[in-house]
């Protein structure tokens, strides 16, 4: 998507592990909901977590929660 910028953010909150995915390229063709954003949901689901998409032009934004007790 043509991005100039790429961000990683990884954190531990309330027992979570939060991994945020960023850049500043095109975003996203078309309205929700996206193909390949939907099987990243579909995974993060089967761990026990979310995931979330924030797009427009000019930033997009993969948003990963994941529980750190599997058990």
């Amino acid at each position: 998507g043509q991005a100039r910028t790429i961000t990683i953010d990884l954190a531990e909150r309330d027992g979570a592990l939060c991994l945020a995915i960023g850049d500043d390229g095109q975003g996203f063709a078309g309205p929700p909901p996206h193909a390949l954003p939907a099987s990243l949901a579909t995974r993060a689901a089967a761990l026990g977590g979310s995931f979330a998409l924030e797009t427009r032009a000019g930033h997009t934004c993969l948003l990963f929660t994941l529980p750190l007790d599997l058990s």
